[in-house]
């Protein structure tokens, strides 16, 4: 099933916006619907919620920053660029979704492992 207008545009609206800091009620008003609406359009066409989804997209670039051998900074560094300010529940929501610890990302990614 596709998803309605407003959950694509809010996605490309989340994938355009990634690094910076924004609320979901600014990604509604962006796409020109109600909180309620986005949300229901993401929990009836994505199985979960936009700020579920949005912590997805931001996980999983914040691996790929780990996982580059070319990038230098720091998993706290890493972690602050992606939006989670608490790097203590950033490495368990990390560990939960991808099986290993921010840092066991990094040092596989440089060869300590």
């Amino acid at each position: 099933m596709i998803a309605p207008w407003h959950v694509r545009r809010a996605i490309d609206y989340m994938h355009a916006n990634i690094t910076e800091p924004f609320t979901m009620s600014m990604v509604a008003d962006d796409v020109g619907v109600s909180l309620r609406a986005l949300q229901m359009g993401f929990k009836a066409f994505r199985k979960t919620s936009p700020g579920a989804y949005l912590r997805t997209i931001r996980l999983k670039a914040a691996r790929d920053q780990l996982r580059d051998p070319l990038n230098r900074q720091s998993v706290r560094e890493v972690c602050a660029t992606w939006g989670f300010f608490h790097p203590g529940r950033f490495s368990i929501i990390y560990r939960s979704m991808f099986g290993e610890s921010p840092s066991d990302t990094r040092a596989n990614a440089v060869g300590l492992r």
